[in-house]
């Protein structure tokens, strides 16, 4: 019986192994041929053979079976007009025979990845343009009011201070902002999950905007869900209050006056479902595709005042 093993299989080793095992009573005079070399678990420095893979070798030992692509039980015959070389690919086809290529399938796909090459192109200049203009806004404005004040015009008040440590807060935020969407597209989210009281968290989000509500004329509603005992939930609250605070400065910044914003929640089998709902401006059926664009803005000129945000937000989570 000859058993090809893996390569890299013992520790310095880089070759595949072989096994080899003589029988002085066997019940036929045939040659078991087994090439195991490609059921492994790969490691760094060596691979390992699982549980699963030393079965299936002693499974074919058992049998003493052809079994297509590992293994053969050769006559003497055959072994004789091998030069009676005993290597193992003389006697196991492994060949995989190659699809055909689809030439036409080929070009589509080839099509289909300048068209996607292309739209990313377009969405770098967009970005470019766009993080260009969010962060020109508030650098205009402090150049203008440090400028008014070392030309005398303007006295350092403290409320001229607190107008020039409001841009600056703005800045740190869109480089916040900036830095958040970077890291999002590289490594995704870092996320630390734990359980926690939905109801008391969520309410405590919304209470925070109830002055900026106020101010903008709109009412801010906090809807739990009735007749439903305390809700708990495995989350990253962290992520979570950011994502509500997210829509719900969207919702306070657009939604026009008299207006009205609704935040709810609801479980939902083995979810929690929150919703943020807001009434007009709403968003046009064109532009719904790009709501999770980042930077985006439904409004051609982006101009805040005439800019439409998201009239529902329902972000699921276990």
């Amino acid at each position: 019986m000859v058993i090809g093993l893996p390569d890299k299989l013992f520790y310095g080793t880089g070759i595949p192994a072989a096994v080899l095992v003589f029988r002085k009573k066997k019940s036929d005079d045939k040659v078991l041929f087994i090439d195991a070399s490609r059921d492994y678990e790969a490691g760094k420095n060596q691979n390992y053979l699982r549980e699963s893979d030393l079965q299936r070798i002693l499974d074919t030992v058992a049998a003493r079976q052809d079994v297509d692509k590992y293994a053969h039980l050769a006559t003497p015959a055959e072994i004789a007009e091998n030069d009676f070389n005993l290597n193992i690919p003389r006697y196991v086809d492994t060949f995989e025979e190659e699809a055909e290529i689809d030439l036409m399938a080929v070009r589509i796909e080839r099509e289909q990845l300048k068209a996607e090459l292309a739209s990313l192109e377009t969405t770098r200049r967009t970005w470019i343009a766009q993080i260009s203009h969010e962060l020109r806004t508030p650098l205009s404005v402090l150049r203008g009011e440090i400028e008014s004040i070392e030309d005398g015009v303007r006295q350092p008040t403290p409320a001229v201070m607190g107008r020039l440590r409001d841009e600056v807060m703005q800045l740190t935020r869109l480089v916040d902002d900036l830095h958040t969407l970077s890291v999002a597209d590289v490594d995704g989210m870092p996320c630390t999950f734990a359980p926690g009281m939905v109801g008391p968290a969520l309410q405590n989000v919304v209470q925070r905007f109830q002055a900026q509500a106020r101010q903008a004329g709109l009412t801010l509603h906090c809807l739990p869900p009735d007749n439903t005992p305390q809700l708990t939930a495995r989350w990253d609250f962290g992520r979570i209050e950011q994502l509500l605070s997210n829509l719900l400065t969207n919702s306070l910044r657009y939604t026009q006056a008299p207006g009205r914003v609704t935040v709810s929640w609801q479980r939902q089998g083995d979810h929690l479902r929150l919703s943020v709902e807001d009434t007009a401006p709403g968003v046009s059926n064109a532009d719904l595709p790009r709501l999770f664009d980042p930077l985006f803005r439904a409004d051609a000129s982006r101009q805040r005042t005439a800019a439409c945000a998201p009239r529902s937000g329902q972000p699921r989570f276990r």
